[in-house]
């Protein structure tokens, strides 16, 4: 790790808790993800349910595809995220799951 930019604690300054998916998933739903302006203050919409994907971890189904917006720079792409059921965040933009399970 070559720093913690970025980062923050829910309660201090002014910071409250993210959430990287609600407990139910509905299509155009939106939520906070990062609430720490001005360190971090991304929302996210889950834009489609159901998603199979394939990467180098394995097949996944049932998974959700969201895309993050930043808040402090309005002009900046949507980041795309897939999420799949037991397993969590399999893919962040160009990053994919490579390996997942106990080593």
């Amino acid at each position: 790790m070559v720093g913690h930019k970025g980062s923050w604690l829910a309660g201090e300054n002014g910071a409250t808790f993210g959430m990287l998916i609600p407990g139910v998933a509905l299509i155009g739903a939106r939520f906070q993800q990062e609430n720490a302006a001005p360190i971090a203050l991304d929302r996210s919409e889950i834009i489609k349910e159901d998603v199979a994907v394939t990467l180098p971890a394995g097949s996944f189904t049932g998974c959700l595809k969201v895309f993050d917006t930043d808040g402090l720079d309005p002009s900046a792409p949507p980041e795309k995220k897939i999420y799949c059921p037991g397993i969590g965040n399999v893919v962040d933009e160009t990053l994919v799951l490579t390996q997942y399970g106990q080593h």
